[in-house]
């Protein structure tokens, strides 16, 4: 899981120097001997409230220089690297590369502000903070592409991707030769403070196995009211995909060769009024696997609250609720949860940090949840506390 960094930009002689990171460690204690110490949801996409329910160690930085070749020409070169831990303590750290991309922009006979690329990137990655959920392209493979092209009221881009994907059946690893066509419009005005981003995904992955296609469609609508003393943002994304394409609209599970037809409806308000901040959303998915009876159903609803109760400190609260019916027949899991956490804060605000914070989260299940996350002793509840630093810059 992926959170993205807000950047900034230092002034250099040479260019513009780019810098961002983000950081969340910490530890925690399960009042349930043997249950895990965070990661508590139903498996779907957006169904964990992170608050309080983190459960590991994740570190990104990412670095990017901008040069100036002349005539008008910005070359611009980024790398971005993460290390994590499936644990909150970093004891057996992992290192993945996220992004090492060049783009030229400037070029004769286009647009200011188009841009063509060549790497390994996210391409425009967009997330919810509180369920740390990339819901568009967490995972883009290695490609090249454009964007920043004028489109009627929008601006266009195009981009093809391709990737390796191992996968193993009955103990043999087969490498497919996974690709993807993507296709952006951006930027599209909705009356006065609103967008519109329409994005879709062209699946083709051939090996061993045989061929396996797969699409993707995605809208996102936002839009955005900033007064003097207060904020409000709402954000709905509307998914489909289809065979081995994914919801996010990026390469799909490729770990059989069946594939899988889905849909999801997402909608999230985030807003600051003086001392109060706020995230909350509702989200509901509906799959099915092809060749299975069952569908799987899911939704999820929750939000967090932040109160600055001084200038470095604050209350955090945060609640959800989940459901699930998988499609192998099983019974509808439920599970729920409430987090408190005293902070201490460099900046106010629901987004101010550094933040470091003292948390109490309680776990409710039923018997079919308990037993699809493996429960000690098929528990239906646990208390986890701990303490948590989080940052970006």
């Amino acid at each position: 899981m992926i959170l993205t960094a807000c950047a900034s930009a230092i002034a250099a002689e040479e260019g513009e120097l780019e810098f961002a990171a983000y950081l969340r460690t910490g530890a925690s204690r399960a009042s349930v001997e043997g249950a895990p110490r965070g990661g508590y949801s139903l498996g779907l996409a957006g169904q964990k409230l992170r608050l309080g329910n983190e459960g590991d160690f994740y570190g990104e930085v990412k670095l990017g220089r901008t040069l100036e070749l002349g005539s008008g020409l910005k070359l611009r070169a980024v790398w971005g690297g993460a290390l994590y831990d499936p644990a909150p303590t970093p004891d057996h750290l992992h290192y993945t590369l996220k992004q090492a991309f060049v783009e030229l922009a400037g070029l004769p006979m286009l647009p200011d502000q188009a841009v063509i690329w060549v790497g390994q990137r996210a391409w425009h990655r967009e997330s919810l903070h509180i369920v740390d959920t990339d819901y568009l392209l967490p995972d883009s493979g290695r490609g090249f592409g454009i964007h920043g092209l004028p489109a009627g009221p929008g601006l266009f881009g195009v981009a093809y991707f391709g990737k390796i994907i191992q996968n193993v059946a009955q103990g043999v690893q087969h490498d497919i030769q996974a690709s993807r066509l993507s296709i952006d419009w951006s930027a599209v005005p909705i009356g006065e403070r609103g967008d519109l981003r329409v994005q879709g995904s062209l699946v083709h992955g051939g090996g061993a196995s045989g061929e396996r296609d797969g699409q993707s469609l995605s809208l996102r609508h936002r839009c955005a009211v900033e007064l003097t003393d207060r904020t409000l943002r709402h954000t709905t994304w509307l998914q489909f995909s289809s065979g081995q394409g994914a919801l996010d609209n990026g390469f799909g599970a490729f770990s059989s060769t069946v594939g899988r037809t889905a849909q999801r409806f997402v909608h999230a308000v985030e807003g600051q009024s003086g001392p109060l901040g706020a995230q909350a959303l509702m989200g509901i998915e509906r799959g099915r696997t092809d060749g299975m009876n069952q569908v799987d159903n899911g939704w999820v609803t929750g939000g967090r609250l932040s109160w600055d109760i001084a200038r470095h400190a604050k209350l955090l609260f945060e609640a959800g609720y989940n459901e699930r019916r998988p499609d192998d027949g099983g019974a509808l899991q439920r599970l729920s949860k409430f987090t408190i956490a005293p902070t201490l804060s460099a900046k106010p605000g629901f987004n101010g940090r550094p933040e470091l914070r003292l948390f109490v989260t309680r776990v409710r299940m039923n018997d079919a949840a308990a037993a699809a996350l493996a429960m000690p002793g098929r528990a239906r509840s646990v208390t986890l506390v701990g303490l948590q630093l989080e940052t970006w810059l």
